[in-house]
């Protein structure tokens, strides 16, 4: 069986739509399928990455000079080219793949995409059998057979008339697509939730952070009262262009801190933090299943769409409003034992941890 990812990571586009894919594809790997991921070589990439946990890459190369549809996608400019230059490439890319593996068809192709949609998609998919899109936007036209949304309260009715009549939604936090050690940790970390306490603190802001929030909250932690007790652990991502400047904040800081860059325990480190201030992207997931009582901030705005949801659900704490400054010595102050409890109980009923067994059984369904 073979499987196709096309995804990107960059310092604009973060690393969330490669992670996420590379956990498709480790399970896809242990049913057999041979993978191949296409991405385009834009900084902060993460090709290298890819390849450390065994996947063979194809590296897109080049733009044009006219990127045809800037101002159509609101992400049109991620690409970097035009959809169908992008296209052109992938099916090049996959038709040689193919030619090595003496096959006549891709079996899946997973799209994660933000500037792609069925212009892309039309042409791509007649090199293979199956098609899954993996979106949170729900905001252009698809044409594919599967649409994974792992969104929470996503409805169907966010993609009437953008997906053709017979695509199988996969919509809602049913289907996060999480590592299979957070459904390990997932009792231990809501065990030592019951008695809560408030000293190891988790700063996450996603693979990126373009912003730096990261030294705007270590410096705002020290006005915290106590704070000279807090156990801090901050985790950067690989593609993060703020290492030395945090490591130079940490180090004229008071605080008890310690950086992490590119994790390979997030789930252990989830599990014996008692709040996590982190990014309302794709690690929402990892804190719901362990029940991390949470501080959001939404870093983007296509973030927006879920930490609204979660507030309403009193799963999170909304750190930053739009338009609002924050603080985190008011935020901190919030956190009681019993707002804690309250936390951890409403985000751990969001999801469970299991929702790429779900998916994969999908995916072995259509394909059957």
């Amino acid at each position: 069986m073979l499987a196709v990812f096309r995804a990107d990571a960059s310092f604009e586009i973060g690393t969330g739509h490669v992670m996420r894919c590379i956990t498709v594809a480790k399970a896809l790997q242990s049913q057999n399928y041979e993978i191949l991921f296409l991405c385009r070589n834009h900084p902060g990439n993460l090709i290298s990455d890819i390849m450390s946990q065994g996947f063979e890459v194809a590296g897109l190369g080049g733009s044009a000079t006219g990127i045809a549809n800037v101002g159509r996608l609101a992400h049109a400019a991620w690409l970097g080219v035009s959809q169908s230059d992008d296209a052109r490439q992938s099916m090049q890319v996959i038709e040689d793949w193919l030619a090595v593996k003496q096959a006549d068809k891709v079996d899946l192709l997973v799209v994660d995409h933000y500037a792609l949609d069925q212009e892309w998609e039309k042409k791509v998919k007649t090199l293979c059998a199956k098609s899954l899109v993996i979106d949170d936007l729900a905001d252009r036209q698809h044409d594919c057979d599967m649409l994974l949304d792992q969104s929470f309260m996503r409805q169907p009715e966010s993609y009437l008339n953008k997906v053709p009549a017979e695509t199988l939604l996969l919509l809602g936090t049913d289907y996060g697509l999480l590592r299979p050690e957070f459904a390990a940790m997932r009792p231990t970390s809501l065990l030592r939730r019951q008695t809560p306490t408030l000293k190891n603190i988790l700063i996450s802001m996603g693979g990126v952070d373009k912003n730096n929030f990261t030294r705007e909250i270590i410096q705002q932690l020290s006005d915290v009262e106590g704070s000279q007790h807090f156990a801090i652990t901050v985790v950067l991502g690989a593609s993060s262009p703020w290492h030395d400047d945090i490591s130079r904040c940490v180090a004229q800081s008071r605080l008890n801190i310690q950086v992490l860059a590119n994790v390979s325990n997030m789930a252990h480190l989830l599990t014996n933090c008692d709040v996590a201030l982190g990014a309302a992207g794709a690690s929402t997931w990892e804190r719901c299943t362990l029940g991390v009582p949470t501080l959001m901030f939404v870093l983007a705005s296509n973030q927006l769409f879920i930490a609204e949801q979660l507030v309403k659900s009193k799963a999170v704490i909304l750190a930053n409003p739009p338009d609002e400054s924050f603080s985190i010595k008011a935020l901190m102050a919030l956190l009681t034992p019993e707002k804690l409890i309250s936390l951890s109980r409403n985000a751990a009923l969001i999801s469970d941890g299991s929702g790429v067994a779900r998916v994969i059984s999908q995916i072995e369904k259509a394909l059957s």
